[in-house]
């Protein structure tokens, strides 16, 4: 398992975002964060998004509620503040797509009878044609 960390790659982006920059306390591998860019479509802030919801739901299984004597740690709220730095990272690439892509909105057609089906059909044939 390698370790890098050069801000001018994806690699290096997603580990700026989430962050994992100091190799001594590494929390992914290259490679781990090479699959969450490659299940992300390379998109660099959701695959941050989706390795800080890895992070939080560890800090939440390890952690948990824990006092003692004058320390507590509250995991729940460790995992809390990390997903809602997800759900950002999630939401900036939400906006930057609608930006490329004008807007992130679709239509369907419906067709609930056998008439509206074959007029749908002839009308995509008579749009196909032009």
């Amino acid at each position: 398992m390698t370790y890098s960390y050069l801000p001018t790659t994806d690699i290096g982006k997603v580990r700026m975002l989430i962050p994992d920059r100091v190799e001594a306390n590494a929390v992914f591998s290259d490679e781990e964060i090479q699959a969450y860019l490659d299940m992300n479509d390379s998109n660099v802030r959701r695959a941050a998004a989706e390795a800080l919801e890895t992070i939080a739901s560890d800090e939440a299984m390890t952690l948990k509620v824990i006092t003692t004597l004058d320390i507590s740690t509250n995991g729940a709220s460790t995992s809390d503040a990390i997903l809602r730095r997800a759900a950002l990272l999630r939401q900036q690439a939400d906006e930057a797509d609608a930006g490329e892509e004008g807007g992130m909105f679709d239509y369907a057609e419906m067709t609930p009878n056998a008439f509206t089906r074959r007029e749908r059909v002839l009308n995509q044939a008579m749009r196909d044609q032009s």
